[in-house]
């Protein structure tokens, strides 16, 4: 790896997006959306394609990923790399599960539906990727949430939230990389391909499962990028510094 510089981390909102969307990486999407869903997605349309801008503009970019499919499924797909801001293990992160449910409902709602009956409505998933860990009460590193009546029967399947948490694959990594599903070998690219003591794996990985190799030859791509690391730098200070100026305003409030 000494031909290349640092590698991004794919956990990186921009990283991500630029993986998701890129023009060649349709593959890595589809992979992604099936592993989500747990169906096989064989045609997938990215709907918010926007461009990345650039300076102090650069966080009013959605960093979310948009798409419908072919099995009649709409989902928006976003990472979420640390935990926000003023949620906690504590309260069970609150604040991040309340949000999407929020974003879900938009997300269905969103849907041209004059002249239309509402069981032909696309079914609406919210998908987060977690850095870090959600739902510490679940052993499972992947959630799927959906309306059930209290005896846990499906009500019905027009909408769903899944979580996909980085931080729970002590057990996925112990397997031999041709034994990984599908779901399971992306969650272990996310969490792990700028991990320079699992390269080894990733690349065995990308052998395995084309989808996860092109996602990797993405990955060292844009790592190689001027410009994408500089947007990467920039996007990092804008956050430090508005933690900063956040922590600021505390003192001052204390004080006063």
């Amino acid at each position: 790896m000494d031909d290349y510089p640092e590698i991004l981390p794919p956990r990186e909102d921009g990283v991500f997006k630029r993986i998701l969307t890129h023009p060649s990486g349709k593959p890595v999407l589809l992979s992604v959306v099936s592993g989500l869903l747990g169906v096989n997605v064989t045609e997938a349309t990215v709907l918010n394609v926007e461009p990345v801008l650039t300076g102090i503009d650069e966080k009013r970019e959605k960093f979310d990923v948009n798409c419908k499919t072919d099995t009649g499924h709409q989902m928006e797909i976003e990472m979420q790399a640390e935990a926000m801001r003023n949620d906690s293990i504590a309260n069970l992160h609150k604040n991040m599960l309340s949000r999407s449910v929020f974003n879900l409902c938009d997300l269905h709602k969103s849907q041209p539906g004059r002249g239309k009956a509402y069981d032909t409505l696309l079914h609406s998933y919210q998908a987060t990727i977690c850095g870090y860990t959600l739902l510490p009460s679940r052993p499972s590193y992947i959630n799927r949430v959906q309306l059930r009546f209290d005896d846990g029967q499906l009500f019905v399947e027009d909408v769903g939230i899944i979580f996909l948490e980085l931080t729970k694959l002590e057990d996925v990594l112990k397997k031999p990389v041709d034994e990984m599903s599908l779901i399971e070998a992306i969650a272990v690219f996310f969490a792990k391909a700028d991990d320079l003591r699992y390269r080894s794996m990733i690349t065995a990985l990308g052998r395995v499962r084309e989808e996860i190799g092109l996602a990797d030859e993405l990955l060292l791509t844009i790592s190689k990028d001027d410009i994408e690391r500089a947007h990467y730098r920039s996007r990092r200070l804008f956050e430090m510094d508005r933690q900063s100026e956040i922590a600021l305003a505390t003192r001052v409030g204390e004080r006063q």
